[in-house]
């Protein structure tokens, strides 16, 4: 999807004081009792819920009473929030830095099919001031219920995670008629490594497989901390010739990584359980047979791949 034309970014405390004088010398585009009103509006309905995507919403169609605009397109890179509503086809936008006390809350990009007076981007701007305290709270909510759903250790996804994801997935699967395989890893005396190097030695084994995971993986995969050191990766639209393939490599990458702990190279091996779902499965079974595998593969020597019936 292109870009509409940004002719600039403005950082919107800064485009509120450079507009201070036009705002006490001009009339707004609407009655002043309509402004009032909208604002108020929007207040009101920006304290009914704390999600990021539904605060950007009421904020769009209450402003169109002000302001006629086609899309309204909102990005927070660092906590990987990206909301487009309306047509994303608008030629022209303004792009507004929204801070609040040297704290940065994302980009605003207000876009249409023309560009914009200045009287529209005055009136834009004062409704605005209504957003950033309801939008500040919705990213600090987001925040906590994201670090919920991670493994503080390797930042990859926890169980609660994995259930909500995995039952999503196998939705999409049935209702697509597409494949959904999933692998279960174990890093191979694991007990070992803590006991011969120590727990810290154990911990960045863990944290630099999540990260040789995240690097073999699709955008569309999902990795998660099942347990100790056991992880499950989900594969959707994948069917179980391909998930072999993929967890060969993922089990070769494993092989050849060496983890530099305090000047000791600790070299690792891993075994892997694959299974493909199966129709009308329900979720625990789906696990049970990728970790019966998995099992499989530990008593047939381990540093292997099994693939569940």
């Amino acid at each position: 999807m292109s870009m509409p034309q940004v002719s600039n970014v403005v950082d919107f405390e800064l485009a509120q004081l450079m507009r201070a004088d036009s705002q006490a010398k001009t009339a707004a585009i609407k009655s002043p009792a309509s402004y009032t009103e909208v604002s108020q509006l929007i207040s009101g309905q920006l304290q009914t819920t704390l999600e990021v995507a539904e605060i950007l919403e009421i904020f769009f169609q209450s402003s169109q009473y002000l302001v006629r605009y086609d899309a309204l397109h909102y990005i927070h890179a660092t906590q990987s929030v990206n909301v487009i509503i309306g047509s994303a086809n608008a030629l022209y936008a303004v792009n507004y830095r929204l801070t609040f006390q040297g704290e940065y809350l994302g980009d605003l990009f207000l876009q249409r099919s023309k560009k914009f007076h200045e009287q529209e981007l005055i009136s834009f701007e004062s409704l605005t001031t209504s957003l950033i305290f309801p939008l500040r709270n919705g990213l600090k909510y987001h925040a906590a219920i994201q670090s919920a759903l991670l493994d503080p250790l390797t930042g990859v996804g926890n169980r609660a995670a994995m259930s909500k994801t995995l039952q999503r997935d196998m939705d999409t699967a049935r209702r697509a008629r597409q494949p959904l395989s999933i692998i279960m890893l174990d890093i191979d005396y694991f007990k070992n490594i803590n006991d011969n190097y120590g727990h810290a030695c154990g911990d960045k084994v863990l944290t630099e497989i999540a990260q040789l995971l995240q690097v073999q993986l699709r955008t569309s995969d999902a990795i998660f901390r099942f347990g100790g050191e056991e992880f499950l990766i989900t594969l959707p639209n994948t069917c179980s010739e391909y998930a072999q393939l993929v967890g060969e490599r993922i089990r070769h990458a494993i092989e050849s990584l060496v983890v530099d702990f305090e000047g000791q190279a600790v070299t690792l091996s891993a075994s892997l359980g694959c299974a493909t779902l199966h129709d009308a499965e329900e979720q625990d079974s789906f696990i049970k047979r990728s970790d019966y595998a998995l099992y499989t593969a530990k008593r047939n020597g381990r540093n292997c791949l099994q693939v569940a019936g």
